[in-house]
């Protein structure tokens, strides 16, 4: 004979849906009564936090990594302004210059997508102001107007 789910609703009524065939205690497939428990699977990593956009993470991790790349960046910038001469006859500039320029853009959108994530817009604003500012000067053209 079929029997009624014996769990409750949210409210606290009972819930009296029909009961799955064969669960003990009798329960409906909306609480579990399918053959299959309810609820995600055992060992289900879908919803952990990777960390560098969970509200419980500060974003340290990620502003110390930004930094660390800005610093390396920051450093093969005066190599190459240090060597140019010698890279020129060498012709290694134009790959030494196409990394760079990979390396920087790549950054720079790390950069772009933590302060959208962290809704700080200003700071990008200001980072792309410098930047144009400095394309300027290199190129003798106003940029920033």
């Amino acid at each position: 004979m079929a029997q009624r789910c014996t769990a409750n609703k949210k409210d606290g009524t009972p819930c009296r849906a029909w009961a799955v065939r064969g669960s003990a205690p009798p329960l409906c497939g909306a609480h579990g009564g399918g053959a299959a428990s309810p609820g995600a699977p055992v060992g289900n990593k879908n919803a952990e936090k990777h960390g560098a956009y969970s509200s419980s993470s500060s974003g340290g991790d990620l502003d110390r990594r930004i930094s660390e790349l800005n610093r390396k960046i920051a450093r093969l910038s005066d190599y190459i302004d240090g060597h140019f001469e010698q890279l020129m006859t060498d012709d290694k500039l134009q790959g030494l210059l196409d990394a760079y320029g990979r390396l920087v853009s790549r950054v720079g959108r790390l950069e772009r997508d933590r302060q959208a994530v962290t809704g700080d817009v200003d700071a990008l604003d200001t980072d792309l102001d410098e930047a144009l500012a400095v394309v300027s000067e290199i190129l003798g053209l106003d940029l920033t107007g």
